[in-house]
């Protein structure tokens, strides 16, 4: 009898392990959103202009994986726009330069660590190269546990499909190497290199001073909440 009530005791264990999730997909690294399977996630984007005509569109989801557990996840993304690109775990990749326009990576993430899946739709031919909405799927799956969203990306002038919205009190103001700001609450401010890559993340209070000292010379592109823009570090 010890024995069978043993055993059942460690099969309920086992279940509830593998009942477990392994993963999260959050918006931020601070979670400030937890996405479930299914869900449709509105990333607006928005174009910057470097003069000669040439102009990039690039804009990060900021679809993060948070590992609940230590655990190897498979990421699947799939989109029919050639231009969406992961950066998530190493090497960016487009969708249009794999088979069926299916990027696939492994990620191995230890407990408690967060991932930017750095999903991002870009282009830099020089002309706004979508007036309507594009899709990717992304599929996440480990331990057993599946979550699929899709980000729908869509052009940031289009405001009747975004619920993005700006106070006009927020600010940034870049000169020389200090960035001054005012925001009506606190917000994540991002800074990334023309290629793209994350140069700089900070959480900024509700106004004050950042010191950009620790940025090499050069253009970047910032993002803090709803606001974004370029600056020149000399």
């Amino acid at each position: 009898m010890n024995k069978f009530l043993t055993s059942v005791i460690l099969m309920a264990g086992c279940s509830a392990a593998m009942s477990a999730q392994s993963f999260t997909l959050q918006k931020g690294e601070e979670g400030t959103v937890t996405y479930n399977n299914g869900d449709r996630i509105t990333v607006p984007y928005t174009s910057q202009d470097w003069g000669g005509g040439f102009i990039s569109y690039k804009w990060d989801s900021e679809l993060f994986l948070h590992a609940n557990s230590t655990c190897i996840a498979q990421l699947t993304v799939y989109s029919e726009c050639n231009d969406v690109q992961v950066c998530g775990g190493g090497n960016c990749i487009t969708t249009g330069s794999q088979p069926d326009n299916t990027v696939k990576k492994t990620i191995s993430l230890e407990k408690g660590k967060d991932l930017n899946m750095q999903i991002e739709i870009i282009s830099m031919t020089g002309t706004m190269p979508f007036d309507t909405p594009q899709e990717a799927t992304v599929t996440c799956t480990a331990d057993g546990q599946t979550v699929e969203v899709t980000l729908v990306f869509v052009p940031e002038e289009n405001t009747a499909l975004t619920d993005i919205t700006g106070s006009a009190a927020d600010f940034i103001a870049v000169s020389g190497r200090t960035l001054d700001y005012a925001f009506s609450s606190p917000v994540t401010l991002t800074v990334y290199t023309i290629a793209g890559r994350a140069a700089l993340t900070h959480r900024l209070s509700e106004s004050g001073s950042l010191s950009l000292a620790t940025l090499p010379a050069g253009v970047y592109i910032y993002r803090a909440g709803t606001r974004t823009g370029k600056f020149i570090v000399h």
